[in-house]
């Protein structure tokens, strides 16, 4: 099984989706460390290119929002 995991609350997924991840859908961190816990062996990160300012996004700043 894999999961992808956003930097960000993914506005465009099926709602059954954000239903079933619920507000993990806005932390990151915590919603990859509910991936390791379900036994998930593959995990894709999906970074947005800019933050909420425009400004150039780093890994960093991802787990910050």
């Amino acid at each position: 099984m894999a999961v992808e995991i956003k930097d960000c609350r993914p506005a465009d997924w099926s709602p059954v989706l954000l239903e079933a991840w619920g507000r993990l859908t806005s932390d990151p961190v915590s919603w990859a460390k509910a991936i390791e816990k379900l036994g998930v062996r593959l995990l894709v990160l999906a970074l947005s290119a800019v933050d909420e300012a425009g400004n150039p996004n780093t890994p960093a700043k991802a787990v910050r929002r």
